[in-house]
């Protein structure tokens, strides 16, 4: 019975409840007296308990001497019962989440921290969803798996595996990359440029995350992400070629992409013109892709519509014209 018991509390009854239904159910119609011995419930308890259950539609009673309690149809009854306490909770979610400012949710800067399996599924969940643009990740395969029916198709996306167990199709469809890098390296996931969430120890009890949100940090560790985990992780499946039409935050894989297509290329770009920080938001043809050895960099030169040529960096860029935040990529079929 006490498996039962627990089962019934899971549902939501409380113990005295679950103790006293759980007896209904194994033994049949009984009196207080019985029940109160069956269940282990105080005799003084039972007449409320009962008034409970019969109130939740899960017991009936039977007026006579002695009274007796005995279950509803449980097929019937908690089934119900569960449905019932799941919609409230539902409705309650709901109402709860409509009530709350989206800014009282907003993080400061800083680096936020929880412990524990379900905080960090619910992170990574979180960080998946949040991704608008793009979306880096490095994860185990299993956790890649899980994550493929979060992934949204008009974002661009990139997995960096630490291991190939779970590498099925799935995963290979769904990502734009997909890199194998054998390693023991924190969980890293980076929705847009917005944080950089990293879970350590993420294969043992009690796996601790970091949601780094300072940029400064997030900068740091994003470098870290795309030279060593996404630099040098093997290519497991690349579609580059495929896509005519993506959108990045990350220079390094626009560029990537950039190498690999075919025909005239627009780039819409949005970000702020390095010498004056003001924003802007332009479009032009892509003219070349102009290598910096020395910085192991790249940068883009687009034609405006009215002849001129601008130049484009990445995030922290100085020595161009413009500081890419977003670079949207569109690939005209060759002629």
């Amino acid at each position: 019975m006490e498996r039962l018991v627990e089962l019934a509390e899971r549902l939501g009854l409380s113990n005295y409840e679950a103790k006293v239904y759980v007896a209904l159910l194994v033994y049949g119609p009984l009196s207080s007296t019985e029940l109160a011995e069956k269940s282990e419930v105080p005799q003084p308890r039972i007449y409320d308990v009962a008034k409970s259950l019969m109130d939740k539609g899960l017991i009936m009673v039977q007026h006579g001497r002695p009274k007796k309690f005995s279950a509803v149809n449980p097929s019937v009854a908690l089934r119900n019962y569960v449905q019932r306490r799941y919609e409230s909770q539902l409705q309650a979610l709901e109402e709860l989440l409509g009530s709350v400012p989206e800014e009282a949710v907003e993080d400061e800067v800083g680096l936020w921290i929880s412990r524990g399996y379900e905080s960090m599924a619910n992170l990574i969940e979180d960080s998946v969803r949040s991704a608008k643009v793009e979306l880096l990740l490095a994860v185990p395969s299993r956790m890649a798996r899980k994550l493929v029916p979060l992934i949204r198709e008009s974002i661009s996306t990139c997995a960096v595996l630490f291991d190939s167990e779970e590498l099925v199709e799935d995963v290979l469809s769904k990502f734009d990359e997909v890199r194998l890098r054998p390693t023991k390296a924190p969980i890293m996931v980076m929705p847009d440029f917005s944080y950089m969430l990293v879970v350590v120890e993420w294969d043992g009890e009690r796996p601790v995350a970091y949601k780094v949100t300072d940029k400064n940090l997030v900068k740091m560790l994003a470098v870290y992400y795309l030279n060593y985990l996404r630099g040098e992780g093997e290519a497991i499946s690349v579609k580059f070629r495929q896509l005519k039409r993506r959108a990045y935050v990350h220079l390094t894989r626009a560029l990537d992409h950039l190498r690999q297509v075919e025909g005239e290329v627009m780039v819409t770009v949005k970000g702020s013109w390095v010498r004056s920080r003001e924003p802007v938001m332009l479009r032009g043809k892509l003219v070349r892709i102009s290598e910096n050895l020395l910085r192991s960099m790249g940068s883009l030169v687009l034609r405006l519509e009215d002849g001129r040529e601008v130049t484009v960096g990445g995030i922290g860029a100085h020595l161009e014209d413009i500081e890419a935040r977003e670079i949207l990529i569109e690939v005209e079929a060759p002629t």
